[in-house]
């Protein structure tokens, strides 16, 4: 009788477990800004200063890498950098 109290007690904690972690993944969601350069470098530059200041501002902590989209010519380059923010 006690093995099987030990098994649902296990079973409920791991549940409780696994609910908190859907809790936590819930707070997070992928922000993202844009930036301008005469290079593409200056442009992910510009971007990615943008998009920290966007998170901290909405209160929120950066996780992961950050992901780059850039369009436009060579003079004058537009970057989009995305990542992932979790309050």
């Amino acid at each position: 009788m006690r093995g099987m109290l030990r098994v649902a007690l296990g079973v409920s904690s791991l549940a409780a477990v696994a609910l908190i972690g859907t809790q936590a993944e819930a707070k997070c969601s992928r922000m993202s800004a844009t930036g301008f350069g005469i290079a593409k470098e200056m442009a992910m530059e510009m971007a990615k200063m943008n998009l920290d200041v966007a998170i901290s501002t909405a209160g929120q902590n950066a996780k992961g890498r950050v992901d780059y989209k850039c369009t436009g010519p060579m003079l004058l380059a537009e970057c989009k950098a995305s990542r992932r923010a979790c309050g």
